[in-house]
C-alpha cells in the first residue's frame, strides 16, 4: 500500500510542509512516481510515526536522524528509554499537581518535607524547560536523567550545603573577577568550590567534563549572565580557573 503526500498528511496529522521538511533533512526518503509525485510506503509511515514521537519529546532533528540511522534493535531500545522517561515525567508531574493542590488547600496543611519536594520538582521542570534539549544533545539522555534523579534524592540539608558552597564561590568571583589571576590560589579555591557544587547533582565527576562545562558558560549568554551577575568577567575568570586547575589534575 502507498500514500501520496496529501494522503499521508491526512493520515498522520503532519502537514505536507512538515513532510517535505523531514525529507529535506534526510529523515524520510519517499520514492517518486513516474509523474514525479512522492509515494510513501508502509516503511515510510512507520518511520514517520517514530519521527513524530521523538519530536513530541523535543528531540532535535540531528538526534532523531542519529537514532533512525541505527539498527531496528537500537531504535526499539531508544523507544523503550523514552517511554521510561515519559513514565518518570508523568510521576513527576503528578507530584507537582499534588503539591499545587496542597498549596490551594492551605499552606498550613503542608509539611516542610512536602514543600521541599514541591520546590525540587519545580526546579527540575525549570531546568528541563530552559536547558533540557541542549543538555541531552551534548551529554546524552542518561547523564541528564542522572542529574535529575540526584535532584529528586537531594535532602534539604544537602540543598542548603549546596547553596552555601555557591555563595562561597560567588564571594571569590566577586573579589577576583576584575583582575585576579585565575592561576593563583584564589582561582584554585574557586575551581574546587565549583567542583564541590557540581557534585551535588553529578553522578560521576571528571576533569574533562568539568572543563567542558565552564567553556560552555562563556559560549552561552544565559550562563555567562548568571555568573557575571555577581561581577563582570566572573564567567571568564571561572572558566580560566577551572581550566588551569583541571589541567593540573590530569597531569
Amino acid at each position: 500500500m502507498s500514500w501520496t503526500i496529501q494522503q499521508l498528511a491526512a493520515l498522520s496529522g503532519a502537514s505536507p510542509r512538515a513532510l517535505r521538511f523531514y525529507e529535506q533533512k534526510g529523515l524520510l526518503s519517499p520514492k517518486r512516481r513516474s509523474n514525479g509525485y512522492r509515494q510513501f510506503d508502509e516503511n515510510d509511515v512507520t518511520r514517520l510515526q517514530r519521527i513524530l514521537f521523538f519530536r513530541e519529546l523535543d528531540l532535535s532533528i540531528a538526534e532523531i536522524r542519529r537514532i533512525l540511522d541505527q539498527t531496528e534493535a537500537v531504535q526499539r531500545q531508544a523507544l523503550i528509554s523514552h517511554m521510561e522517561y515519559l513514565q518518570a515525567e508523568k510521576e513527576r508531574l503528578e507530584n507537582v499537581l499534588d503539591t499545587m493542590r496542597n498549596e490551594l488547600e492551605g499552606k498550613s496543611h503542608m509539611t516542610a518535607e512536602e514543600r521541599f519536594e514541591g520546590f525540587k520538582n519545580r526546579k527540575i521542570a525549570e531546568n528541563e524547560a530552559a536547558y533540557g534539549e541542549e543538555a541531552r544533545e551534548k551529554y546524552g539522555e542518561a547523564a541528564v536523567e542522572q542529574a535529575n534523579e540526584a535532584w529528586r534524592q537531594m535532602s534539604q540539608q544537602d540543598y542548603e550545603q549546596m547553596q552555601k558552597t555557591e555563595e562561597e564561590l560567588f564571594a571569590i568571583l566577586a573579589r577576583e573577577a576584575a583582575g585576579g589571576d585565575p592561576h593563583a590560589e584564589a582561582g584554585r579555591q574557586a575551581a574546587m568550590l565549583h567542583r564541590k557544587w557540581l557534585e551535588f547533582s553529578w553522578d560521576h565527576y571528571s576533569p574533562e567534563a568539568h572543563a567542558g562545562l565552564v567553556h560552555m558558560y562563556t559560549a552561552d549568554e544565559r550562563f555567562q549572565a548568571y555568573y557575571d551577575a555577581c561581577a563582570e568577567g566572573a564567567a571568564v575568570y571561572l572558566r580560566d580557573a577551572v581550566t588551569a586547575w583541571t589541567n593540573q589534575q590530569k597531569d
